[in-house]
Order: C-alpha cells, then sequence, then structure tokens
C-alpha cells in the first residue's frame, strides 16, 4: 500500500505512518514466502512452502510436506517453541503441519495473531515540494494475518474454514486431455498462501494454488463425510 504525509517543508522527515494508515492506497504486490523462506530474526512472512519446493530439490509438483516450522515460530511466536505447539495439536515437531500451526493460532488469534502484521520498506522516501508543503509517499509491504473488513464468514459446525476446500482425488497417470475420470475419495486440503500472478522464483498465475491436504474429507463438524455429500462430477477448474 501507499501512503502520503504532508509537512512543511521546515519540518523534519515524518516517522513511516505504518500499514493500515489513514489515507493508505492498496496496490497490487507479489507473495508474501521470499526465496530463502523465513530466516530468523527478519520482519514476519506468512506460511512458507515445503523447503524442496524453495530450494528446488523436488522432483514434481508435489511436496513432501516437510516445512521449516522452527523459523516460522522464531519468526512470529517468539515466546514458545514448535515442540509446546506441536504437543498442544497433539503432534511431534515433524508432523507439525501448517495448518496445525494456522488452527493453533486461531485457537487464541487474540494473543497469537496479529490483526496485521507490517513489512514496512526502508527504500529512500520520494518527495515533492508543493509550495510551503511537501509531500512524502511511504510505499509499504503488509500482509494481513486474517481478514480486516470484518466481513469475514466465521468458520462454524455448518461452514468449513474460508482457507480449508474439499476436492477430488484422481489417479491421472498415463492421462491427458479429456478422459474419464475415477475419484479414488474426496480431500480437504489447506490453502497456505493466496493465489497470485507471481515472478521469479516462484512463478505462478492468479488461476493456479498451493495448497497442504490436511485430511480425507470431514463435514464443517469434524464428523465423517461419508455418504454425506452427493459427489456425482467432479470438474477440473482452471
Amino acid at each position: 500500500e501507499t501512503v502520503d504525509v504532508r509537512v512543511k517543508t521546515t519540518d523534519p522527515i515524518p516517522s513511516n505512518p505504518g500499514c493500515g494508515a489513514a489515507g493508505a492506497k492498496r496496490d497490487n504486490g507479489d507473495n508474501n514466502v521470499d526465496r530463502n523462506g523465513l530466516v530468523q530474526g527478519t520482519v514476519p512472512k506468512g506460511l512458507p512452502r515445503d523447503t524442496c519446493h524453495i530450494n528446488g530439490s523436488c522432483t514434481t509438483n508435489f511436496g513432501n510436506g516437510a516445512w521449516d516450522a522452527a523459523a516460522y515460530v522464531a519468526s512470529h511466536h517468539s515466546g514458545t517453541t514448535v515442540a509446546a505447539i506441536a504437543t498442544a495439536m497433539g503432534k511431534t515437531a515433524a508432523t507439525l503441519s501448517r495448518w496445525d500451526m494456522y488452527s493453533w493460532e486461531l485457537g487464541d488469534k487474540t494473543n497469537r495473531l496479529s490483526q496485521l502484521n507490517k513489512d514496512v520498506t526502508a527504500n529512500p522516501i520520494p518527495f515533492k515540494d508543493q509550495g510551503a508543503n511537501r509531500d512524502y509517499t511511504f510505499t509499504n509491504r503488509c500482509a494481513p494475518r486474517q481478514p480486516v473488513n470484518g466481513t469475514a464468514v466465521a468458520a462454524s459446525a455448518t461452514q468449513k474454514d474460508r482457507r480449508r476446500l474439499t476436492v477430488a482425488v484422481v489417479d491421472c497417470t498415463g492421462e491427458n486431455g479429456k478422459f474419464d475420470a475415477r475419484v479414488l475419495r474426496f480431500a480437504d486440503i489447506f490453502f497456505v498462501e493466496p493465489s497470485l500472478d507471481r515472478t521469479s522464483p516462484y512463478a505462478t498465475g492468479k488461476d493456479e494454488i498451493y495448497g497442504e491436504v490436511i485430511s480425507v474429507s470431514v463435514r464443517a463438524n469434524g464428523q465423517s463425510a461419508f455418504q454425506y455429500y452427493l459427489r456425482q462430477r467432479p470438474r477440473l477448474i482452471k
């Protein structure tokens, strides 16, 4: 987002008002996963991709589920550890998933999930004189951790989480183009990051998603979805 601050030409350079400042304009930005994943001590980033996707060692589009939870916790939750969070979620540090981490954060979002994490740029500040006044333009990179417009639908016994989607699991080995697919099962996936047009090193289109498999599909209340939903015709959406 960009925000302009006007002061008298005789006043000192103002401080950056930060993300969400009055009068700020939202800009189109790149995704919030950097080339090297998360680095302890840097500005908090979003949940990272699988490490093999970050370093390019994945052999297919599918990762192996191994992600840098330690760096994420060090960046976002310095008062605890991966082991402590894993124990709270009934997992181990090695099996803690991004969905587990997301669920743990939502379990006490007042203390664990800030309304807006700020990634404020430190670039030189351009300005222009307008008579006795001077305009300073701040361009900030802001990463909302949860909906900020107040209209999001909360998860409930009848509504799945907004970042959880049920998809068909199909074996496409040897297939190309249109074919009759046999659905092996349905699974729930977690959207790890927004779907955006991105450039290198994560060149993607806004019609592509990056998701983590949570489990075989369940109802919104956590119960088995077997014979609950009628699913006759899965469609490949692009």
